[in-house]
């Protein structure tokens, strides 16, 4: 496992894209999932340092994203994100810290706050 690899999964590509380039200048190797399969299915062939993903996808949401990568490893490092508030009965931020999310973030969000968390967990590795 590369200390600096990362693994964003979502399914707004321009926004992969965005990320891509910001954290890629930050020194780090990133690669972008547009979707969770396809995120599940490189995390088992090459597990990150990483994992940062949208909770709601089409395919494959965050939630049962963390479940199989918990499956895999139970001490993977995963951070979660989200346009959607909590609602009225559940609020997705919750049920991903529940599951073990180390950081959870509502879209839109800093880059450089993110970008704090990420060194901090990173070295905590």
């Amino acid at each position: 496992m590369d200390k600096k690899r990362i693994y964003f999964i979502g399914d707004d590509f321009y926004f992969l894209v965005l990320l891509k380039k910001y954290f890629t200048a930050q020194g780090y190797e990133l690669s972008t999932f547009t979707s969770g399969i396809k995120g599940l299915r490189a995390y088992e062939k090459l597990p990150p340092a990483l994992l940062i993903t949208d909770i709601y996808m089409p395919d494959l949401d965050g939630v049962d994203l963390m479940r199989s990568i918990r499956a895999i490893n139970p001490q993977a490092k995963v951070f979660t994100m989200t346009a959607f508030e909590a609602g009225t009965f559940i609020d997705p931020l919750e049920v991903c810290r529940q599951l073990g999310s180390q950081a959870c973030f509502h879209k839109p969000f800093d880059f450089r706050e993110m970008r704090q968390r990420i060194e901090e967990c990173l070295k905590s590795a």
